[in-house]
C-alpha cells in the first residue's frame, strides 16, 4: 500500500508540473524579426535618397509605410525587452533601426510631420533609446559607420525633438541623454 501511495504522489507531482509548464507563456525578451528589419532598411534608404535628391517615395506613401512599420513594431515588441548585442548578427539590426530612427528624426527637423512622431516611437522602446545614445549606422553610402550621437550633434534639432518625450524613456537612458544633451533640455 505504501508503494502505491508513493506512485500516486509522484504521478500527481508530475501531472501538476506538466500542467504548469504546459501553459502558454509569452516571453518578456524577444528577438527581432528579419521582416521588420527589411522594412526599416527600405524606409531609411528611401528617406536618405530623398535628402540626396534621388528618386524616393512621395511623403504620403512614406507616411503610410511609416505608420504600418510603427504599428508592426508596437504590435510585436510592445512591453517586451529587446536586447540587441553589439556584435554578431545583431549588428545589422542595430544599424538598420538606428539609421531609420535618425533619418526619421532628421526628416522631422526638415519639416516633414510623421504620425506617430519618431520621438514618440523612440520613447516607447528601450532598445531604440539605447540606439539613439550608443548606436551607429551607415549614412550616404559611407564605408564606415557613424555614431548616432555624432550625427545628432550635426543636427541640433534632433536632441530637442527627443527631449519632448524624455519623461517616457527608461531612467538609465534619461540620465545618459540629459548628460550628453544638457543644452537641449
Amino acid at each position: 500500500m505504501y508503494f502505491l501511495h508513493r506512485y500516486c504522489a509522484a504521478f500527481f507531482v508530475a501531472f501538476v508540473c506538466l500542467l504548469i509548464l504546459g501553459q502558454d507563456v509569452e516571453a518578456k525578451k524577444k528577438r527581432m524579426k528579419d521582416d521588420l528589419l527589411k522594412i526599416a532598411i527600405r524606409l531609411g534608404k528611401d528617406r536618405e535618397g530623398k535628402f540626396s535628391g534621388e528618386k524616393a517615395m512621395d511623403d504620403e506613401t512614406f507616411q503610410a509605410d511609416w505608420k504600418s512599420f510603427v504599428d508592426k513594431l508596437d504590435g510585436d515588441y510592445a512591453e517586451h525587452e529587446v536586447k540587441l548585442k553589439k556584435f554578431g548578427t545583431d549588428v545589422r539590426f542595430r544599424n538598420g533601426f538606428a539609421h531609420l530612427m535618425y533619418i526619421a528624426l532628421r526628416s522631422q527637423t526638415h519639416g516633414m510631420e510623421l504620425k506617430p512622431a519618431a520621438q514618440v516611437v523612440v520613447s516607447h522602446h528601450a532598445f531604440l533609446q539605447e540606439l539613439m545614445l550608443e548606436g551607429s549606422c551607415y549614412t550616404s553610402g559611407d564605408p564606415f559607420p557613424k555614431k548616432v550621437y555624432e550625427l545628432m550633434e550635426a543636427s541640433p534639432g534632433i536632441p530637442i525633438l527627443l527631449s519632448e518625450n524624455l519623461k517616457d524613456w527608461e531612467e538609465k537612458y534619461q540620465k545618459d541623454f540629459k548628460k550628453a544633451y544638457s543644452k537641449g533640455n
